[in-house]
């Protein structure tokens, strides 16, 4: 069984979702066969493929399963398994809106780690990062500067500065200052998450394509259309060496070059890179 669980988590990892599934509900069903009263066993089981249906995108499903997992363990004295858990939930209510209700299990989350590993854990930062997530979905900007910034310290405390999770707090600094118009802010934090991550990941990977896009946006948004166009460009030439020709994030990456193109009154190259755009929105669509 618990090869079966492992082999569905390798898949979930290459986003083999529906195998993953086949694997870990396999998996269940032996360990609820033979190991009725394990909770731990149980527990995880569930988790896992709350896990892969959190990345189909079926927050309703991960629910069930998260708290079937929080049902398991909530008696036991597994305090630790019990604050991920709350955080997995947190994490859910996120994505489907739900802010007060994601900030309660985020809150009990992080309340209860603090007891557990004291004030400075990798484990604490990475919850007070999803704390300001969902401030920052609320549109409550300040708290999630506050957050974020607590996340980073912590971070930069425990890791330095060579870390991609410091370069995850960078980025998601940016992303704050660019919704509150800050452009020159936020291509800073963009930049030295850049540097992070091309140390740490080389030059071609996805997270560096998003940075390259994100800091080609705040720079068109301060009219520098050539640097930003620069960025843009690196940014769709990762995508296209690394993702499947019709994906989605090209696509955005043709439309934000678009724009560029568009603003200088180069119609005829807007024109075309719009249209490509298109076709992969429209291939993309017709899949759904």
């Amino acid at each position: 069984a618990q090869g079966l669980q492992n082999i569905g988590i390798i898949n979930r990892k290459l986003g083999k979702y529906e195998e993953a599934l086949s694997y870990l509900k396999n998996a269940l069903d032996i360990k609820e066969s033979n190991n009725p009263n394990d909770s731990t066993m149980l527990a995880d089981c569930y988790e896992d493929i709350g896990v892969v249906y959190y990345y189909q995108g079926k927050y309703q499903m991960a629910l069930e399963m998260f708290a079937k997992a929080v049902d398991w363990i909530k008696n036991s004295n597994k305090q630790a398994t019990l604050s991920k858990r709350y955080n997995s939930i947190g994490n859910v209510y996120e994505r489907t809106g739900e802010y007060a209700k994601a900030m309660d299990f985020l809150n009990r989350s992080l309340a209860m780690k603090k007891e557990i590993y004291g004030e400075l854990h990798p484990t604490i930062a990475t919850t007070m990062n999803n704390i300001g997530i969902v401030a920052s979905r609320d549109g409550d900007d300040s708290a999630a500067i506050k957050f974020f910034n607590e996340a980073l310290t912590m971070r930069l405390k425990i890791f330095g500065i060579s870390h991609t999770s410091v370069a995850d707090s960078y980025n998601n600094l940016g992303i704050i200052y660019f919704n509150k118009k800050d452009y020159q802010q936020s291509s800073e934090y963009y930049l030295k998450a850049l540097t992070i991550y091309e140390n740490i990941l080389g030059k071609n990977h996805p997270r560096i394509a998003s940075c390259c896009n994100n800091i080609g946006l705040s720079y068109e948004k301060m009219g520098n259309h050539e640097t930003a166009l620069l960025f843009l460009l690196r940014g769709l030439e990762i995508r296209m060496s690394s993702l499947r020709t019709n994906h989605p994030s090209i696509a955005d990456s043709y439309l934000n070059i678009a724009m560029i193109h568009f603003n200088k009154k180069d119609f005829h190259n807007a024109l075309e890179y719009y249209e490509k755009a298109c076709v992969i929105y429209e291939s993309v669509y017709k899949e759904k």
